[in-house]
């Protein structure tokens, strides 16, 4: 309408969101994330895709700064011109757009009560973390959990005599359940009460005014008065535990190699003087992440346990609505984890997201996207990533992009709910380590936001480089 009634040429409203995002850049502080969401449907279930869709995008592509990340609401009717353009902006190594699942994250919201119409109208928050706009009080990432800790803790127990020696392999996963369950429990006995604190003595009077139902109600943003109120926590290392767990069932309690107390004295040392035994974890036990159906049954096993367990508990009158992603903190975890049952090395980064852990996706990106969507995203509300990582050598053709695109919409039709790309090679990030002075415009996906490669300490840039990267 602004177009047609020549109050703004394109040309200047393009200029005007490259200074929003040139701004933000000013305002945010390095590490934090904030996006924009472009595409999905209207409250009508009709496509939104437009002018400015493209504008949102290719300001981000011309700016190339680490703020705002942007992502594409995908649906069955998202015009095919709109993901070429963005397969072409995901080869050119901006790091964006990420793509989320419309239908399934509408689907999830209206399992939490969320209207039809409100229930089209979502976005991330920060990373990938979901909320209705303009009409929420959701706390987001509260907590992130270890998921591996609690499998290990378990085992340092049955070592040390704490815990009774489970007789099977049920028995040993019963025990690591109510670990984590335990875990959840006082994580969210927490947040209720901060919760409640809030209601007490809080007040936001402007976010009040601007929150849909805080003035029809006459209730505070922090008293009840937003339509739509709940917490969500972030479980981190989803990979790292199935593994973990298929590791403890195949060599402790199948083939009876080790006992637990004796692969408890190898995670103590690191697998130092195991070289034979982590060999054999890397390469020949069942791997997540390589569409192997044993492997990806476990770790949907433990995907439902973990949604299940959080919605279980409920904080501040709502349910506690899971999440798959990480932010920074498969790193932050990873530092303060030792040695874990899957292969991986004290101190290393946990698993970046819902996908398969770092290195691991030897079978290559469709396999990586198959085992992912075996089990259901529709409860993660809380946000989920899949991240995938290309030879910046693969994406070179028109046939190429259209691999791209077709590899973007099975993950997308078999219920994926985000996916995100980085493309460029391990040799590009080895040299922007010893070299940062000549990269310093290095982007990078992380872990739902993105961020200067030679901005991340080193955990995260070896993390980053871990990533299995697939070619052609």
């Amino acid at each position: 309408a602004d177009l047609a009634a020549g109050r703004i040429t394109r040309e200047r409203a393009f200029e005007l969101i490259c200074c929003l995002y040139i701004q933000l850049n000013h305002l945010i502080y390095p590490g934090a994330a904030i996006s924009v969401l472009v595409g999905g449907r209207d409250a009508a279930g009709s496509d939104v895709t437009n002018d400015l869709t493209y504008l949102c995008l290719e300001a981000r592509a011309a700016t190339h700064l680490c703020y705002p990340t942007v992502g594409i609401a995908w649906h069955e009717e998202t015009p095919s011109e709109l993901m070429d353009f963005a397969c072409r902006m995901i080869a050119s190594g901006v790091g964006d757009p990420a793509f989320f699942d419309d239908e399934l994250i509408s689907a999830g919201l209206r399992d939490l009560g969320v209207s039809e119409p409100d229930s089209r109208n979502y976005m991330n928050s920060t990373c990938v973390e979901i909320k209705p706009v303009g009409a929420s009080n959701i706390w987001v990432t509260h907590p992130y959990f270890n998921c591996p800790d609690a499998m290990v803790k378990v085992m340092q127990g049955i070592a040390d005599g704490s815990v009774s020696q489970p007789r099977d392999f049920e028995a040993f996963s019963a025990l690591v359940r109510e670990s984590l369950a335990a875990d959840v429990r006082r994580a969210a006995a927490d947040a209720d009460r901060i919760w409640r604190e809030r209601c007490r003595c809080g007040g936001f009077p402007l976010a009040s005014c601007v929150t849909k139902d805080c003035l029809e109600r006459g209730l505070d943003f922090d008293r009840g008065g937003p339509r739509y109120n709940w917490v969500e926590n972030s479980f981190v290392g989803l990979a790292n535990l199935a593994d973990g767990m298929m590791a403890v069932r195949k060599l402790v309690f199948e083939q009876k190699r080790l006992t637990i107390a004796e692969f408890v004295d190898v995670l103590r040392a690191d697998f130092k003087g195991h070289d034979a035994l982590l060999a054999e974890i890397h390469n020949t036990l069942p791997r997540y992440g390589t569409d192997n159906d044993e492997a990806d049954s476990l770790a949907a096993e433990w995907a439902a346990f973990i949604q299940q367990t959080s919605m279980s508990n409920v904080v501040g009158g709502a349910p506690y609505v899971p999440g798959f992603f990480c932010w920074i903190m498969h790193g932050v975890f990873g530092s303060q984890t030792g040695a874990t049952p899957d292969g991986r090395k004290a101190g290393a980064a946990l698993a970046d997201g819902a996908g398969a852990a770092q290195g691991r996706e030897s079978v290559g990106p469709t396999a990586s996207i198959l085992s992912t969507t075996k089990w259901s995203h529709r409860g993660a509300i809380g946000g989920l990533v899949h991240n995938l990582k290309l030879s910046d050598r693969s994406l070179k053709t028109d046939a190429d992009l259209a691999a791209l695109r077709a590899l973007i919409e099975t993950y997308m039709r078999r219920g994926g709910f985000e996916i995100q790309v980085n493309v460029v090679g391990a040799d590009v990030l080895r040299d922007a380590q010893a070299h940062p002075e000549m990269h310093a415009d290095l982007l990078v996906r992380v872990a739902g936001y993105s961020d200067y490669f030679t901005n991340l300490n080193e955990v995260l840039q070896e993390e980053v480089i871990a990533r299995t990267e697939h070619g052609r």
